[in-house]
Parts: C-alpha cells; sequence; structure tokens
C-alpha cells in the first residue's frame, strides 16, 4: 500500500475544505428557499436502535447509526414516518441541543476544515518562499562575473 505524499495529503485537505463550504452554501440558500418544517425532539426505541442514519459515512468501516435511547432534534414529518416504524418516540419540541455524539461530530468537522486551511495557507508560503528563493538564485547567478 502506497503511503500518500504530503502533496496529496493537501489536496485531499484541500477538497475536503472545498466540499464543506460548497454544502454549507447550498445548504444555506435551501435554508432560505424552504418552507419552515417543525422540528420535534425523537428518542430512539429499541427497534430503532442502529436503523437510523446520522448521516455520516466514515471511510472504510461504514454507516453510523444512532444507538437506544439517544434523543435527537428531527423534522415532524419524519419523526412521525419513524415512529409509526416503533424506531422512535416523539418527546416533544426540538430542543435545539445536539446529542453528544453530533457535538463530537462538530468539533470534528471543524477540526478538519481549521487542518485543511492551515495546510492550504502553510502550502500558499512554501510556494511564495519557493518562488522568493528562485529569484533570489537567479539573481545571484546574474551577479556573478562572467569568465
Amino acid at each position: 500500500m502506497a503511503i500518500p505524499s504530503q502533496a496529496d495529503a493537501i489536496k485531499a485537505a484541500e477538497l475536503d475544505a472545498e466540499l464543506r463550504r460548497r454544502a454549507a452554501r447550498q445548504a444555506a440558500i435551501g435554508a432560505a428557499t424552504a418552507t419552515p418544517v417543525e422540528r420535534v425532539r425523537v428518542q430512539v426505541t429499541r427497534a430503532g436502535a442502529d436503523k437510523i442514519s446520522m448521516g455520516v459515512h466514515v471511510a472504510s468501516i461504514g454507516e453510523a447509526y444512532y444507538e437506544k435511547d439517544e434523543e435527537f432534534d428531527a423534522e415532524k414529518p419524519i419523526a412521525d414516518a419513524l415512529e409509526l416504524r416503533g424506531f422512535v418516540v416523539i418527546k416533544g419540541p426540538a430542543t435545539g441541543e445536539a446529542s453528544s455524539v453530533e457535538q463530537a461530530m462538530q468539533q470534528v468537522a471543524d477540526g478538519a476544515l481549521a487542518d485543511a486551511e492551515k495546510a492550504a495557507a502553510e502550502r500558499k508560503a512554501a510556494e511564495e518562499q519557493a518562488k522568493a528563493d528562485a529569484a533570489a538564485a537567479a539573481d545571484a547567478d546574474k551577479a556573478k562575473p562572467k569568465p
């Protein structure tokens, strides 16, 4: 198995950052044009455990699912459908609080975005330094007396 180079890692981080920016922009557009939908707080039942996706795919492992007794906010039509299937119990109005898992996922996402932005800034600084070094070397070559 090949070890990715630093350049490949930087490209991957930049791609990840771009996809996150794109998703945020598209979500903002959707939120601005969407009709508000009531949200409710739900609790996962034994029947719904490991069947309701958290919307996160972990590379080389698979999808992450809610476990029994975890609570999260959901749109009312989705919560109603999940409750009909016995996967959740509607607890009441949405609290706006993220579950501990959702909070952890957000922290990871924020850290990844910060890392990608830092890597991009470091790459830009390295490119600028390389240009400056090349220019200095060219100037030094011009300053050498010719035989």
